[in-house]
């Protein structure tokens, strides 16, 4: 059985590090949170990179989606939780869709495209 990086429950939940980048949509999301926090901190920037190709991507679509900042170096936790803040800026629908990239980072093969014969 594949061990599980985080559980997503409607179980009380107490976030572990301090992150704010999804306050924008009032505490209504914390669990989200469970996802970075249980991935070790040098692969964050792995993290960060899905996020911001799955932006980009929705940019190409989209232009009003702004694109990410490009980061080349190691995240901590801390500049993690800023440069999602400093994207996000209060803005709740760019909350909801990190959100919806942490949850596809978590669960990808529940967003494959069912093929048709």
């Amino acid at each position: 059985m594949k061990e599980s990086l985080c559980e997503l429950t409607i179980h009380s939940y107490t976030p572990k590090i301090n992150f704010t980048f999804l306050n924008a949509l009032n505490d209504e999301s914390y669990i989200y949170y469970s996802i970075p926090e249980n991935i070790e901190e040098y692969k964050l920037k792995n993290l960060y990179r899905f996020i911001y190709l799955r932006i980009l991507k929705l940019h190409k679509q989209f232009t009003e989606v702004p694109k990410m900042k490009l980061i080349k170096e190691s995240l901590t936790y801390k500049s993690f939780n800023t440069y999602l803040d400093q994207y996000i800026q209060g803005n709740r629908l760019l909350a909801i869709l990190i959100i919806q990239s942490l949850y596809h980072y978590k669960y990808p093969k529940q967003f494959k495209k069912q093929l048709i014969p």
